[in-house]
Order: C-alpha cells, then sequence, then structure tokens
C-alpha cells in the first residue's frame, strides 16, 4: 500500500489544488480525528470535470463525478459509483467542494493536506512555496 506523506495545504490554495487536474487530497477532522484521502482527476484536457474516488484500503474506489455548472461545482453519484450518497466518504467529498471550491469558507475543525506530489503534473514537490500550495512552479498557472 502507497504511503502518503501528509503536507497541509495553505489556506487560499484547497481550490486550485482540488482542480488542478491530478490531485491526491487528504481530508481530516480534527473533531473527529477520522480522515479520507481522494483522487480527483481530470477526465479531459477543459478540467471541467473530475472523476472521484477514495481510498478504501489497498485501492482507491470510484466515488462520483465533480462538474462545473453555471454558477457552482456539483458533485454526482453516478453508475460507477461504488458507494452511496449517504456514505461518509461522498458526504465528505461534498462538504469539501461546498466549503472550500464553491463558497471558500473552510471549517475551523477541518484540514486539507496534499500527498507531496503536484496537483497538475504528479512530481515530487521539493520548494517550500510548492509544498505550501500542492502545485510546482512550472505548474502553477495549470488552472488557466
Amino acid at each position: 500500500m502507497e504511503q502518503l506523506v501528509m503536507n497541509e495545504l495553505q489556506h487560499g490554495a484547497e481550490k486550485n489544488y482540488i482542480l488542478a487536474g491530478k490531485a491526491v487530497l487528504i481530508a481530516h477532522s480534527l473533531r473527529t480525528d477520522k480522515h479520507f484521502t481522494y483522487k480527483v482527476k481530470a477526465t479531459d484536457n477543459t478540467k471541467t470535470a473530475f472523476y472521484v474516488s477514495v481510498n478504501s484500503g489497498e485501492t482507491y474506489s470510484y466515488i462520483g463525478i465533480l462538474k462545473k455548472g453555471e454558477l457552482y461545482w456539483g458533485f454526482f453519484s453516478t453508475k460507477g459509483s461504488k458507494v452511496g450518497k449517504d456514505s461518509p466518504s461522498f458526504k465528505g467529498f461534498e462538504f469539501i467542494i461546498d466549503r472550500y471550491v464553491n463558497s471558500n469558507k473552510p471549517h475551523p475543525e477541518f484540514r486539507l493536506s496534499h500527498s507531496g506530489r503536484c496537483a497538475c503534473c504528479g512530481r515530487e514537490l521539493t520548494e517550500p512555496e510548492s509544498l505550501k500550495i500542492g502545485l510546482g512552479p512550472i505548474c502553477r498557472n495549470c488552472l488557466s
């Protein structure tokens, strides 16, 4: 099983990290001390839709699709989803999208971290600024 290093994302960097194309996002509740690790992978180069999977032990299981709408991003279950809408991992990702992508209202008892790899290209991050935002120096504008 892949061992992930947790690097907390700097406030304000969460949305760009999640929507970069190859994010591995670790969501940790300080209140419950539970966490989920999600992979958020762009469906194509337009980055208007993303496949979302959650770590389920030895592997990642597909849980839904994140799509850009006219006014906000929506997270939806599909026929291929391996968990239901009421599962903690699905609800957790909905919470992340609502709080960190659609409204930029972080929760004080919730932390988002990354695995130490660029969310755009997947390369290992080494410089301090890159480790804060989860994007390497070349990829910082990958959402443009």
